[in-house]
């Protein structure tokens, strides 16, 4: 007995000092300056107080701001944050990529020749970050680095879904993520890792609210960003996570025109940010109002980022007295039914003047297990246009159907991706409208669907873009 006394001393002890370790090293860790020291460990850091630490410690509500880019987060939502967290909400930023393809250097940025070009620039970019949100009161802990690729992230979620073919990056010149500081180190260039890395996150912080990037933006980054989440999210809702039903998601447009978006660039913190008239259609619209104090602390926020100086009057564009967001909506399809899904109207300039280019709604329609995607478009002078159809099928928690097809005219259709075995659709054209009939096994059918559309030009130029939608199928 007394030798067992003794062991159990010797283990109490070891445990005890194990525990301190871990205190003080967190402490130690949360309150030194972000740069290389936390390199190493941050990884380890950032995932064990995501998905132990707080959950067991932080039951306030959670608000999730989801940024391809280091800047995204300041610009879009400045405010947000440093309401949420004055009134003792929970904040969780997360970055997509750490912006390692566009940069300028400056005196004590990258330090040379200690890393590639590209990865220094990714680095610079993530302290960038930290001293952005620290200023407006937000604590390294809750700042998650993924490490993807910048201007990788829509070609991932278009081609590269096998991760033994990931995509490289031009600026890394990497399959994977080169940083420390990722959440998943070495995550592979894939989008099942993308997947697996944001329904990790989500599913432990469990966020109240979600702020994305608008499937309107024009950036590819900010759409395919906008298209892993909601992915991610029909995935969790599939396996019966009950708190994704109950989230509210905000969509923040930053990239939409020179001209149009923002309407003036320059610091203006008594003007206002109003969106773009044609989008005001599309989705719902709200407004935060921020006091004169959090427009200048926005402000200070964003001259952190010094590599982006060359965009600096872009930037301070959106240190105005409000912020504004689209209200995310999933479009809901009853059985032996069709709903129609707008599309804001000229966009751009070429669909103007090209027939056919300029897309205004999809109609979707449900008999059986037959699905009819119908787009309604423009007219104009006759140049070839071609369309796309993309879609991703959801059952269970389980991807179960992801095809995209190219309408060559009006009796040629070709797949793109996804299953080369089976049944091409059925092309539908008359008129103004062009669309495809897809005929599904009962057993493949989704329960919800992810779509999307475009219009290409010769070259495969985009014309217009039919953003990214989610059409649940009531009664699956």
């Amino acid at each position: 007995m007394p030798v067992n006394r003794k062991k159990m001393k010797k283990v109490a002890r070891f445990t005890l000092l194990v525990i301190g370790i871990a205190v003080g090293f967190f402490f130690l860790f949360k309150f030194l300056p972000f740069g290389y020291i936390h390199y190493p460990f941050f990884s380890l850091y950032s995932r064990v107080y995501t998905e132990y630490l707080e959950p067991f410690f932080d039951g306030s509500e959670g608000i999730m701001i989801i940024a391809p880019h280091c800047d995204d987060e300041t610009m879009a939502a400045g405010g947000v944050i440093q309401q949420a967290i004055n009134n003792g909400k929970a904040v969780k930023v997360v970055f997509i990529t750490s912006g390692d393809g566009f940069g300028t250097e400056y005196e004590g940025g990258i330090e040379e020749n200690s890393f590639p070009r590209g990865v220094g620039l990714g680095y610079l970019r993530q302290r960038e970050a930290v001293q952005a949100l620290e200023t407006l009161g937000l604590m390294k802990e809750n700042i998650i680095f993924l490490g993807y690729p910048d201007k990788g992230i829509d070609r991932i979620w278009k081609n590269h879904h096998d991760c033994d073919n990931p995509y490289i990056s031009p600026f890394t010149q990497s399959d994977r993520s080169p940083y420390l500081t990722s959440f998943t180190m070495g995550a592979y260039f894939c989008a099942p890792q993308v997947i697996d890395d944001l329904i990790r996150i989500l599913d432990a912080f469990q966020p109240g609210t979600i702020y994305l990037p608008s499937p309107y933006d024009l950036h590819p980054d900010h759409h395919a960003t906008y298209a892993f989440t909601r992915e991610a999210m029909e995935i969790l809702r599939g396996r019966g996570t009950e708190w994704v039903e109950e989230t509210i998601v905000y969509l923040y447009l930053i990239h939409y025109g020179r001209l149009r978006w923002p309407p003036q660039w320059g610091y203006a913190p008594r003007a206002r940010l109003t969106p773009p008239r044609n989008l005001l259609g599309v989705r719902p619209w709200t407004t935060v109002e921020l006091t004169l104090e959090e427009v200048a602390l926005k402000k200070e926020a964003l001259e952190s980022y010094q590599s982006q100086s060359a965009l600096r009057e872009f930037l301070l564009a959106f240190a105005r007295r409000n912020e504004t967001f689209m209200r995310d909506q999933n479009f809901i399809l009853p059985p032996e039914s069709s709903i129609v899904i707008p599309d804001s109207r000229r966009e751009a300039t070429l669909p103007i003047v090209v027939r056919g280019g300029d897309i205004q709604n999809l109609t979707i329609a449900r008999f059986d297990n037959t699905l009819e995607m119908i787009l309604q478009v423009d007219s104009g002078v006759p140049i070839p246009i071609r369309y796309r159809f993309s879609l991703v099928g959801y059952r269970n928690g389980e991807v179960v159907l992801r095809e995209t097809y190219r309408v060559l005219d009006q009796n040629r259709i070709v797949r793109e991706r996804g299953e080369t075995d089976g049944k091409l659709p059925e092309i539908l054209a008359s008129g103004k409208t062009i669309g495809i009939r897809l005929d599904l096994d009962a057993d493949r059918f989704p329960q919800s669907l992810l779509l999307s559309a475009e219009s290409l030009l010769p070259r495969d130029i985009i014309a217009d873009r039919l953003p990214w939608s989610l059409v649940i199928f009531a009664g699956e």
